[in-house]
């Protein structure tokens, strides 16, 4: 499939997030206070970031996932990729091969006055466009960072870089290699919690592709990495996560058995940001095909999934990789 050569190249760019969590501390509530060492993590902050009591719906049961359809205003006849809302999902960042370089990823963002707003024309971030590989962004809730993937010069094969502006109408300033992430293997497809203080990635450090996360204590202190070993199994390649707000919810891309065809959406849970996931699921056939299905990226209030679909549907075999989407209720 391309998806798999693509990966070749840009680990999760060709193709959801949480803390490793296996330590039994909780935070002063009667019980051990959290000391914020896991698995050889370090984070100062594990008693003052947001938990499953906070952040956007917090305590909200959801309801099933419905309405999977193309985002068709910001689609092109080249592939599409790695979508990214903002916090508060009036941009969507991504990344495409429509500049007509080829099969080259440039990094592109679409807005809208409103949530309930179609998307305007795509704009190309060509302040930070190279002749190299750009893509798989993620935007800092604040909107002023922008975490990306490249192979850029500089870089050591596919490494994660952040670039910051001034305010949202501003262009982008010339970016910069992340500390503390990056290996002499392919990194890429970042997830920022609201924070800032940790970033899900996609790594092939290891051999195979895995999801790994990276902390930090302050934003000027380099970040620590780990690698997610709940979410891994031998021989699959697991990448693109996305997480909820409070990161009890995590979503992620996989070849592993058991799928639909291709690579699968999967999805894993847990009661809090102290506790272990639970063994991944396949989300189903609304987001999974027969092909390729990836790079699932969740909304800050949890209501909508934004995926790629690189698909045959219904016997039908389409020739690119478009941005779908789909939403989701509380319950009453």
């Amino acid at each position: 499939m391309r998806q798999l050569s693509r990966l070749l190249v840009l680990t999760a760019l060709a193709s959801g997030c949480g803390l490793l969590l296996d330590a039994d501390e909780r935070p002063d509530d009667g019980g051990p206070r959290d000391t914020g060492v896991r698995d050889g993590i370090v984070d100062a902050n594990a008693d003052a970031v947001l938990d499953a009591d906070s952040g956007p719906d917090a305590g909200c049961v959801w309801g099933p996932w419905e309405s999977a359809e193309v985002i068709s205003e910001v689609s092109s006849t080249p592939d599409d990729w790695s979508p990214a809302p903002s916090a508060d999902n009036l941009a969507l960042f991504f990344d495409s091969w429509r500049s007509g370089r080829g099969a080259q990823n440039d990094l592109y963002v679409s807005t809208r006055a409103s949530p309930t707003d179609t998307w305007g024309m795509p704009v190309g971030l060509e302040e930070l466009n190279t002749d190299a590989i750009d893509g798989a962004p993620a935007a800092l809730s604040d909107g002023l960072t922008l975490y990306f993937g490249s192979n850029r010069s500089g870089s050591e094969a596919v490494d994660i870089w952040k670039a910051t502006r001034p305010t949202i109408d501003d262009r982008f300033s010339s970016p910069d290699r992340v500390p503390g992430i990056n290996s002499p293997a392919d990194d890429t497809s970042p997830h920022v919690t609201p924070d800032g203080q940790r970033i899900y990635f996609s790594s092939n450090r290891d051999g195979s592709t895995d999801v790994f996360v990276a902390v930090r204590t302050a934003p000027d202190v380099p970040f620590t990495v780990s690698r997610l070993d709940s979410l891994s199994i031998e021989g699959a390649s697991d990448s693109s996560p996305t997480a909820s707000a409070d990161e009890t919810e995590i979503f992620f891309s996989s070849d592993r058995p058991g799928g639909r065809g291709g690579r699968d959406i999967y999805y894993a849970t847990r009661p809090d940001r102290f506790s272990d996931f639970s063994a991944p699921t396949n989300l189903g056939e609304l987001f999974n095909g027969v092909d390729d299905d990836t790079h699932p990226a969740l909304s800050t209030d949890g209501r909508t999934l934004y995926f790629v679909r690189d698909a045959c549907v219904d016997g039908s075999c389409d020739s690119r990789a478009d941005i779908w989407k789909a939403e989701r209720d509380c319950l009453p």
